[in-house]
């Protein structure tokens, strides 16, 4: 699922420890996602199976991929900070992370572990309602510093209109280049949010699923429905369409993304209590 600002937020299954921000990992409470299967044009490309803790938290996400590679992420909780580490350092996508939270377990910094010379991080900040307004990105190394930003714009009813991007260049002593500056709209359903595919969708972090989910609970006050469709503005206008099947308790069995040339199908399996 690669799209331009694609490690915008590459945070993705977290459940908040704060009574705010506590949200249910699907659609029904007592029920967490025990696989994810992703296909891609009809091949299937990757499996993910989640692991939790005694207190619901995600612990373990195993990955293993259409070729035989495999990596895994184990999920850290102390106060003020989650670490995720990946182990082993395989070429599927993904690399450890420590996400920093505020006092009300929002996320405001993230710092991913790179090669030495190198640095990637992350900022996010909230409107006085509540809800994310900026991410910006900076990727350094000892050549350039790439600096990417996301602008986030909300209705009345809280669900995210539009995201404006920005990316730039700066090369030594300072000169900036700028690279490139689109938008996202985006419309929804008339469904209530699922936490499934709520911010990780909205907020373009294009990953694994499971990765995501995690990270939305962090991320303020979340969305109200799902996400219908989105329109981005980048190498001309491409629309991306979502559709859902759903179980007689409301979990989401597969969401299906549909765009030029592609079509992404995610399906899921729970455990319930």
């Amino acid at each position: 699922m690669s799209k331009p600002f694609y490690c915008l937020l590459f945070l993705v299954l977290f459940i908040s420890c704060s009574k705010e921000s506590k949200k249910p990992i699907s659609t029904v409470i007592g029920c967490q996602i025990a696989t994810i299967d992703h296909i891609n044009n009809g091949a299937a490309i990757l499996h993910e199976s989640c692991l939790y803790d005694n207190q619901g938290r995600v612990s373990k996400i195993n990955i293993n991929d259409n070729i035989g590679d495999s990596t895994y992420y184990i999920y850290e909780y102390q106060p003020g900070k989650i670490s995720q580490t990946k182990k082993p350092n395989s070429r599927i996508f993904g690399n450890s992370f420590v996400f920093y939270l505020d006092s009300q377990n929002r996320i405001t910094k993230s710092v991913e572990s790179t090669a030495p010379g190198f640095s990637h991080n992350q900022t996010y900040t909230y409107d006085t309602n509540g809800y994310l307004s900026e991410v910006i990105e900076i990727d350094s190394n000892k050549d350039a510093k790439n600096i990417d930003s996301a602008l986030f714009s909300y209705g009345t009813n809280g669900n995210l209109n539009q995201i404006v991007h920005r990316q730039a260049a700066i090369y030594p002593p300072g000169n900036s280049i700028s690279l490139s500056h689109y938008s996202t709209s985006f419309t929804q359903t008339n469904d209530p949010v699922t936490y499934l595919i709520g911010y990780e969708s909205t907020l373009e972090s294009y990953e694994d699923i499971s990765f995501h989910q995690v990270i939305s609970k962090y991320l303020g006050k979340g969305p109200v429905n799902s996400i219908a469709a989105y329109t981005q503005t980048y190498n001309g206008n491409e629309t991306i369409n979502y559709s859902y099947t759903k179980d007689a308790k409301g979990n989401i069995l597969s969401m299906t993304e549909t765009g030029p040339g592609r079509t992404d199908t995610y399906n899921f399996t729970y455990n319930c209590q």
